[in-house]
């Protein structure tokens, strides 16, 4: 941290900062630092989260209400920093729980073919991995919401490992 006034610290850049929710931001710079009128236009800080890649900024003065400092430049990123926030707890665990039920039916399949009758429900195993499918899809749409991921690089992604599989299919 840079101490530039004696009532004063500021968060250093390229400092990480764990905030209450349990996100981790890395400092990026300052804006209106040498501004007049500070009750009009305070500094504020700019920062981004490291999960999502967005970019933020807050008055200097609120910085420390919420963000515990994590590290500086001179130390590796210990990435050991449990979600506390809640909905996203269940969103993320309930997309990781569904994408279990899928690769579970999808191993049933392999072993008793997509035609193979599930005892407990009397659907196929076909119907079931569709099911799981949607299942899965809904969570992961809820789960890009949650951290504001983008759209496009997702599809331009899942194109190129269409490509991939594809290429890799025809070696079969």
């Amino acid at each position: 941290m840079i101490k530039l006034e004696d009532h004063m610290t500021w968060p250093q850049v390229g400092s990480v900062w764990s905030h209450t929710n349990g996100n981790a931001y890395q400092v990026l710079g300052y804006t209106n630092i040498e501004m007049d009128r500070q009750d009009k236009y305070p500094t504020t800080i700019r920062y981004r989260n490291m999960v999502n890649g967005r970019e933020n900024s807050r008055p200097l003065m609120d910085w420390e209400q919420s963000m515990v400092y994590v590290k500086g430049n001179e130390q590796e990123y210990a990435p050991w920093h449990p979600i506390t926030n809640t909905v996203a707890l269940k969103t993320l665990g309930k997309l990781g729980e569904e994408a279990g039920e899928l690769s579970t039916i999808i191993c049933r399949a392999i072993i008793q073919g997509l035609n193979g009758i599930d005892p407990r429900t009397g659907k196929t195993n076909f119907v079931l991995i569709q099911e799981e499918m949607a299942d899965v899809i809904a969570n992961m749409q809820l789960v890009g919401e949650l951290i504001g991921a983008d759209d496009v690089s997702i599809h331009e992604r899942a194109e190129y490992k269409i490509g991939k599989l594809r290429t890799w299919h025809r070696m079969a």
